[in-house]
């Protein structure tokens, strides 16, 4: 059910915030289970704890939220007299019509520090609503709502990314325009907002990254001026609000572009290269640049200290090595295991496949070949972890059901596991990548590991050459595309 609604009862996102239970509800985020909606925000609120309400917001974006659930979180703020957590969510948002409700509350409460806010930020004090609270009982209010040299605190954040982004096209090559709106003051930089025509949400960085995509050459002055403007480098830039919501920082943005002055902008700026995924953020900035297939991010980032092992996603996600393997790029490959990475590191446990099965998976019969040779150099506990028998299985059987029957023949000649016994032996659910339990098979098999170094089909004439005449790996040989098996 996988970003899909689950209601009532059955709901453990709900269950999890009603009992108090950090770990569980970020442990449910993680897992992509079900995406938060305006009654878990509401839970969350009731809660009063700000860390799990930025868990959320990290999970589903605030400008999404209805009126009442954002009147809801103003209305535990001021109980709590934490107006500065309120001014972090609202900076997130990019329509203002919703405030309205908030300021007619923080009037009947007489909260002058969050109507001074909710002023500052563009609430509108002249509806019906908030002139009845202020008339009512509350004149001390009204005052407050229209005292001219009341000094102005905030800007209001009313330029979001769909402006910059017009601004962008029509000025490629000149900043004047962009310079007059950022001495304003009032571009949100934090805001996603949906651009017109697109299929997904950006900051001003993220659609500024998004036309260095469509212009290749073109200078990155828009990034630098946003940058230095105060656009976080490890924050969303981009968003695509699907089932489930999948988030794109600065640095990943920069990483599709693969042109490395980019990338070092970003870095210099503070994006972090060991950034963790985490709830909507599914990959590394070097997991995504080995899924993206570009050798020459991956090296760099390998340079700034990435971590070549750094755990995957809970759900769907992956090692930079398992991302190779998945594309069939033996090039990046051979660059992570030079840079120490492990063929046995654990994949998502939910979906995730372990390198030999994502190359299977995908028809990459050069992929396999590879890791099998490299599995036999290193040896050791690495091999064992990296191609038990059940991994053997699970490859194999991944390529025959996506007709990949060349794959799937070349691991059962390599390992000596029989074709038919994929038809006969337990190896566990294809959606879960591994158990706590040490991966019982059946009890003849459990803890049984295939004959790497003289399995079947292994030996000198089984040798294969991918370098070229400079020792390099082939490029030819390591297309992303699927292999004709």
């Amino acid at each position: 059910m996988r970003g899909d609604r689950i209601r009532g009862s059955d709901d453990p996102l709900r269950k999890a915030l009603s009992s108090r239970n950090k770990s569980l509800v970020q442990a449910i985020l993680n897992a992509h289970i079900c995406s938060p909606d305006d009654e878990h925000f509401d839970e969350a609120f009731e809660w009063g704890d700000t860390s799990i309400v930025a868990d959320l917001t990290f999970t589903r974006p605030p400008s999404s939220l209805g009126p009442e659930t954002l009147w809801n979180l103003c209305l535990r703020c001021m109980q709590d007299d934490n107006t500065g957590f309120f001014r972090n969510f609202a900076e997130s948002f990019a329509d203002r019509r919703s405030l309205s409700e908030c300021l007619e509350g923080a009037v009947r409460m007489e909260h002058s520090e969050m109507v001074c806010f909710l002023l500052d930020i563009g609430a509108n004090p002249f509806t019906n609503e908030v002139l009845k609270a202020a008339l009512t009982g509350h004149k001390e209010m009204l005052h407050l709502l229209f005292d001219k040299t009341r000094p102005r605190r905030a800007i209001p954040k009313c330029i979001g990314a769909d402006v910059i982004s017009s601004v962008m096209n029509e000025s490629l090559d000149s900043p004047q325009a962009l310079e007059a709106l950022m001495e304003t003051r009032a571009v949100n930089l934090i805001a996603t907002e949906k651009i017109e025509r697109e299929i997904y949400a950006a900051t001003p960085l993220g659609s500024a990254l998004v036309s260095l995509l469509e212009f290749p050459g073109k200078d990155p002055w828009m990034v630098r001026m946003l940058l230095t403007a105060g656009s976080d480098p490890n924050g969303v830039a981009k968003r695509f609000d699907f089932s489930i919501v999948e988030s794109y920082t600065g640095l990943m943005m920069a990483l599709e572009t693969n042109r490395r002055e980019i990338v070092q902008l970003l870095i210099d700026s503070g994006a972090d290269v060991n950034l963790k995924p985490r709830f909507a953020l599914k990959w590394t900035p070097l997991q995504y640049a080995a899924k993206l297939g570009h050798l020459d991010m991956v090296r760099m980032l390998l340079e700034q200290g990435a971590e070549v092992s750094a755990e995957p996603a809970t759900r769907s996600g992956g090692t930079a090595l398992q991302f190779a393997a998945i594309s069939g790029n033996c090039n990046i490959a051979n660059e992570l295991l030079a840079n120490g990475a492990l063929l046995g590191a654990l994949p998502s446990r939910v979906e995730g496949r372990w390198p030999l099965e994502g190359a299977a998976e995908h028809g990459r019969l050069e992929m396999i070949e590879f890791l099998w040779t490299e599995a036999i150099a290193k040896g050791g506990s690495d091999v064992v972890h990296g191609f038990e028998r059940r991994h053997c299985l699970r490859a194999m059987n991944f390529a025959r059901q996506n007709g990949h029957l060349g794959c799937r023949d070349l691991i059962s000649d390599l390992s000596g596991i029989s074709v038919d016994r994929l038809d006969i032996e337990d190896y566990g659910a294809p959606w879960l990548a591994y158990s706590e339990s040490s991966y019982p098979l059946s009890p003849s098999d459990e803890n049984t590991f295939f004959p790497i170094s003289g399995g079947e089909g292994v030996g000198d004439d089984n040798d294969y050459d991918m370098t070229g005449s400079d020792g390099d790996y082939d490029s030819d040989s390591t297309s992303s595309s699927d292999y004709d098996d």
